[in-house]
């Protein structure tokens, strides 16, 4: 193993798409890679317009609203996505 400690960026970064490469193959390093794209705008600037100027209690009413169709929508079977109990083996299947 190298020590990054000496390695300047440049290095790291070249070891490290060496080592995506041999592991995921050039495809899959691509993906990989696509997930940290920077992206554009201004979040701090665009945020009000994305999430309104919602209180405190407004927030909670609509938390409380989508527990509650949760639990309306709980009166029909388990889904994959819902928690386990992750201690038990038997649980450890699709339920």
């Amino acid at each position: 193993m190298v020590d990054a400690s000496k390695l300047t960026l440049e290095q790291i970064i070249t070891l490290g798409i060496d080592a995506l490469a041999e592991s995921l193959g050039p495809a899959g390093m691509g993906r990989f890679m696509e997930q940290f794209e920077k992206g554009s705008g201004d979040y701090t600037r665009d945020r009000d317009k994305i999430l309104g100027n919602s209180t405190l209690e407004e927030i909670f009413a609509q938390i409380q609203q989508r527990r509650q169709r949760q639990t309306e929508g709980s009166k029909s079977p388990r889904t994959q996505f819902q928690k386990r109990d992750r201690c038990s083996p038997a649980n450890s299947s699709t339920n």
